[in-house]
């Protein structure tokens, strides 16, 4: 019972931060609201991180896992939350909904694009 009800609390949610996303800005409006998202998870992110290294034990950190995690934040959390707030901003929020749910698609055609260049037959 408790999955079903975080499930309906989650979805309101994500349906409710596109629409005030798109309550928030106008078309010709500069800033959308992207950078205070970012901020915000970057925040949230360093504390649970603080608080998991000083009551359990740190993990081993290496540069190469670092880089990938700086790629990584800076490809979705960055680039990624920018371009769905601009789409949210003029497209409209159930546009920009249906844009967002096609990740998992755009995410298979890439990596088979990506292994077929990197290991072709």
């Amino acid at each position: 019972m408790i999955g079903e009800i975080l499930a309906l609390v989650a979805a309101f949610s994500f349906g409710c931060a596109n629409v005030m996303v798109k309550k928030g800005v106008t078309p010709i409006s500069k800033n959308n609201g992207a950078f205070l998202s970012v901020l915000i998870t970057f925040g949230l992110a360093g504390i649970i991180t603080l608080a998991k290294g000083l009551f359990q034990d740190w993990p081993q950190y290496t540069t190469k896992g670092i880089g990938w995690y700086v790629l990584a934040g800076i490809l979705t959390a960055y680039i990624g939350r920018s371009l769905l707030f601009t789409s949210i901003q003029h497209l409209g929020s159930v546009r920009a909904s249906t844009l967002k749910r096609l990740n998992s698609l755009f995410t298979v055609l890439i990596g088979v694009v990506f292994c077929l260049v990197m290991y072709p037959e």
